[in-house]
């Protein structure tokens, strides 16, 4: 995740508390920069999986970003 106006990496703990200041709250609907940016459906659950890799990602080991995600990898293909 970034900061999007200064393009700078957020920390980890500025990451968990966007993430627990939206918990409270029940939304589907996460609007972008860009129309075609548009979360339609299920946002909170996109923001928590997006944040949950964002996180895993910066304090992991390395390992995350060698993964496969390509849509074979994970049987889409």
């Amino acid at each position: 995740m970034w900061s999007f106006p200064n393009i700078i990496p957020l920390s980890a703990p500025r990451v968990e508390g966007v993430v627990n200041s939206l918990k409270p709250y029940k939304f589907d609907r996460i609007h972008g920069a860009f129309a075609e940016r548009t979360i339609w459906s299920d946002g909170k659950g996109v923001l928590e999986r997006s944040a949950a890799r964002y996180l895993k990602m910066i304090r992991g080991d390395g390992t995350y970003e060698l993964q496969d995600f390509s849509a074979a990898a994970v049987g889409q293909g």
